[in-house]
């Protein structure tokens, strides 16, 4: 084996051994993209508080099982010939309901997939700070048909007799000439050439292998400057073997360092800079969106027992009003009843049956839509824990009202962002000033070429090229370089009312939670002061009823006035908790937990809210 054929192998080999570590699987690559996400999550997840690592994983989670809840009885009566779709339903209280939701909930995930990608493209950007590394490699064969023209000379087969007709002719004519005295003639010659030429053409076929590979990594450092190295080689083979070979083989070294545009930390980083800040934003914002998403589902849940709780009632007053009707046809057969009076408590009666049947309804569409929001099929069989509006109470805040304003200016995660953002404004004024800068670059390029020996593919650090270079652009047309500036400016001026509408927004919003708890706590004391009067009333309006004194309309105004008092209760005791859990997370101090559950923690997360 030549030399030549040698280098070509080993070229080949290189290039096939280099293919699996440049083609990872892409199993792989997609563990090396989550290891990647998750460190960045991290190391901005433990300066926000409350916001848990529960968002680092997006794997989908196992299909939903209700086997670990309990089991109702048979359906309520209430619920009339409904009551099948709650025989043996799973009894969901409100802490599985939560857990459910921050696990299954759609939208849940969608933001938690929506802040992985935000740091999928962090670490894009960051990559542009590391050493880049680069492998390229070409090959090629050509196959070249060249015609090739020659001439051949044969000698003419009629050239010998030609030739001796005019040399006999010639003899002759000087035996003449000597016999006449006169001068002989010229020579005969003959017209025969005595050699033939033609021409043949044939074909030469050249086979010639080129290859190329390059190697290279390049840095770009903070200060703007980019550092870059590579290792070229080309080569040229005649598979013939009878053509010259060439080799060429070079190791370089660049630097390019700007002075003027784009120099320095602050426009060099300014990408990186945003993107890291975006991430924190997102984090930020997704904190802030848990704890929307934990009262919302709260409140959903909250107003489906109320919702269940009027269906009852609402059978309650249609079953007495049966129950009174019956009575009263009893004394209408008895003639202590008139017509009228009769007709009155049937209407009444119809009446709360179209209400009852319009409770059901509104009760089981609350259930539904509660179950997409946990995630939970439609068709499953799930009832909610009535007990669990034994649990409410009402608690009054332990502040007042400028001093939760104080606490949520210093605690709410989105005003964070919005002074941020006002941050980000005024930095890139300072690097769009920069850019109105002219451009003005310097490099160096140290190369160490290859050897003269073109069997050979080595450097020869003895010969050695350096190269100096600077680059001046004026930048005469600054049309989009001021623009881009004056953008800048005004962006700054919109951040500043941003911030500014978003703390009005946000003491609005307390102050309009402080009106819902007032205006729900005076409601729940109407409203108890109304159940307690209502039954007094409709004891009394069914004794008097009993004694013949009462009046059928005075009978079904008492009930309904209960019926409405005790609606009214139930929704003025989930007002006053859903307005208070509002507070708490317009405030800043609603922690939730990694199961969906909240904590007010008022000290802790004030505190390091303030230590930020």
């Amino acid at each position: 084996m030549t030399k030549k054929t040698a280098s070509l192998h080993a070229f080949l080999g290189l290039s096939l051994a280099a293919l699996p570590l440049a083609s990872c699987s892409p199993s792989y690559m997609r563990k090396s993209a989550d290891r990647e996400v998750k460190g960045a999550l991290f190391s901005k997840l433990v300066t926000v508080p409350n916001a848990g690592t529960g968002l680092l994983d997006i794997t989908p989670p196992a299909p939903l099982s209700l086997a670990e809840l309990s089991k109702a009885g048979s359906g309520p009566d209430f619920l009339g010939d409904r009551a099948q779709l709650e025989k043996n339903a799973r009894v969901l209280p409100l802490s599985e309901a939560l857990k459910m939701a921050v696990t299954h909930n759609r939208d849940y995930r969608n933001e938690k997939e929506l802040l992985f990608l935000e740091a999928l493209d962090l670490t894009l950007v960051r990559h542009e700070f590391a050493p880049i590394f680069t492998a390229t490699g070409e090959a090629g064969t050509l196959r070249q048909i060249d015609p090739v023209i020659s001439t051949l000379r044969e000698p003419n087969p009629a050239y010998p007799a030609a030739a001796a007709a005019a040399a006999a002719a010639t003899a002759a004519n000087n035996a003449a000439a000597a016999a006449t005295g006169k001068p002989a003639p010229a020579a005969v010659t003959t017209a025969v050439p005595q050699f033939l030429e033609r021409q043949i053409t044939t074909l030469v076929t050249e086979n010639t292998f080129t290859a190329t590979g390059n190697v290279g990594v390049s840095v770009l450092t903070r200060t703007g400057a980019r550092i870059a190295a590579d290792f070229t080689t080309d080569f040229l083979r005649f598979l013939t073997g009878s053509g010259p070979s060439v080799s060429n083989s070079s190791l370089a070294v660049t630097l390019t360092q700007p002075l003027l545009r784009g120099a320095g930390y602050r426009a060099t980083m300014e990408n990186l800079t945003q993107a890291e800040r975006n991430l924190l934003y997102s984090i930020r914002d997704f904190t802030q969106y848990r704890k929307t998403f934990t009262v919302d589902i709260t409140s959903r849940y909250y107003r489906t027992l109320e919702a269940r709780d009027a269906a009852r009632n609402g059978y309650l007053a249609y079953r007495a009003f049966e129950a009174i009707l019956e009575s009263e046809r009893a004394l209408g057969e008895e003639g202590r009843r008139t017509n009228s009076q009769l007709g009155l408590i049937e209407q009444a009666a119809l009446r709360y049956k179209r209400l009852w049947i319009a409770a059901v309804r509104v009760y089981e569409q609350q259930l539904d839509d509660l179950k997409i929001a946990l995630g939970i099929p439609v068709e499953e069989k799930v009832i909610l824990d009535d007990k669990e509006l034994s649990k409410l109470s009402l608690e009054d805040p332990e502040m007042t009202m400028d001093d939760t304003i104080k606490t949520a200016l210093v605690t709410r995660l989105d005003l964070y962002n919005q002074r941020n953002t006002l941050e980000d404004s005024e930095r890139k004024i300072k690097v769009a000033s920069q850019n109105l800068l002219p451009q003005l670059d310097i490099g160096a390029r140290y190369e160490v070429l290859g050897t003269k020996d073109n069997d050979k593919l080595d450097l020869n650090f003895d010969r050695t090229r350096l190269t100096g270079t600077g680059v001046v652009d004026l930048r005469l047309d600054k049309k989009a370089d001021r623009n881009n500036y004056r953008a800048a400016l005004i962006s700054q001026q919109r951040s500043a009312r941003v911030l500014d509408l978003a703390e009005e927004n946000v003491r609005n919003a307390i102050r309009t939670n402080w009106r819902d708890l007032d205006t729900a706590r005076k409601q729940y004391d109407i409203a108890q002061t109304g159940v307690d009067l209502s039954a007094r009333r409709l004891e009394e309006e069914e004794l008097l009823r009993s004694l013949g004194r009462g009046t059928a309309r005075d009978l079904i105004d008492a009930q309904q006035d209960l019926i409405e008092a005790r609606n009214a209760l139930t929704a003025a005791l989930i007002s006053h908790t859903l307005a208070r859990l509002r507070l708490w997370r317009d405030m800043g101090i609603l922690y939730i937990q990694k199961d969906g559950s909240w904590i007010r923690v008022l000290n802790q997360e004030a505190k390091l809210a303030a230590d930020e």
